[in-house]
């Protein structure tokens, strides 16, 4: 959908308008393409001579009056709406090359075109005609951008970080892994398994009192035990009371299984 614009008449009839070089109008059509525009018409009479030249079709103009520049978008009743649509993006496309304008217009018969409707549109007069996009009326202030980060200089960039200074007498001395230390006796795995109890078997319960405190020992007095460290000798003897009692009973089982089978041995004899 792309307005091409390729005809090398249309540059010098848009130059002559703009410089008043013979011509204040001129007119562009299709001749039955649907996106290439043609130089159709140019004169110096004016609004009245452009409107002289609009027919029941899709027309863009180009006019001097009073001193303004306007862009006008012909669009007839008679034109379906795909035809409109495609009229409609072709004219923002053509008014940035006929970038120099004050008015946009866009009309449908030519009871639009008056000079009192024209003149409607007018604004205050700056120095320079509009240049923008007729896409909006209003004007669109734009705020001033900022310096990408790889455009700012080495200064400024430097400036943002900043660098805290060493303290003086401060040294860092690097932590030492601990070492490890091998035991000094082999491990006895017969005798951790005698004194660990079955998985199906609960130990003794050996109920703890609470301990009272530690007194200072007074001269002259034998020392005695501690409660604590007296339960904890009871208890290791009960455990070993217990694990003889288990051993006990594992050589009777032995003994029994091997009468047994000497018994079995003497029945088959």
């Amino acid at each position: 959908m792309s307005c091409d614009l390729s005809d090398p008449t249309i540059s010098p009839a848009y130059e002559a308008v703009v410089n008043d070089q013979g011509a204040n109008w001129l007119l562009l059509g299709y001749r039955d393409s649907e996106d290439s525009v043609f130089l159709y018409a140019t004169g110096e009479g004016g609004l009245e001579e452009l409107k002289s030249h609009l027919s029941n079709e899709v027309l863009y103009g180009y006019l001097k009056f009073e001193d303004r520049f306007v862009f006008i978008t012909y669009i007839s009743d008679e034109i379906s709406g795909m035809r409109r649509a495609r009229a409609f993006v072709h004219g923002k496309q053509i008014v940035t090359v006929f970038n120099k304008y004050d008015v946009y217009l866009t009309a449908s018969n030519l009871v639009d075109l008056t000079d009192g409707n024209i003149r409607a549109h007018f604004r205050p007069k700056s120095t320079e005609p509009k240049t923008q996009s007729p896409i909006e009326d209003t004007a669109t202030t734009l705020e001033p951008k900022e310096p990408a980060p790889e455009e700012m200089s080495n200064e400024h960039s430097l400036a943002a970080v900043e660098v805290p200074e060493e303290m003086p007498g401060a040294a860092v001395e690097p932590i030492a892994a601990p070492e490890l230390q091998a035991p000094s006796a082999p491990i006895d795995k017969e005798e951790v398994r005698e004194n660990v109890p079955a998985a199906d078997e609960t130990p003794p319960y050996v109920e703890l009192e609470e301990t009272p405190p530690v007194k200072e020992p007074i001269e002259g007095e034998p020392e005695r035990k501690s409660p604590t460290s007296l339960q904890s000798t009871q208890a290791e003897e009960i455990l070993k009371a217990e694990i003889k009692k288990r051993e006990a009973l594992m050589s009777q089982v032995i003994d029994c299984e091997s009468a047994g089978n000497v018994g079995k041995s003497l029945m088959l004899d």
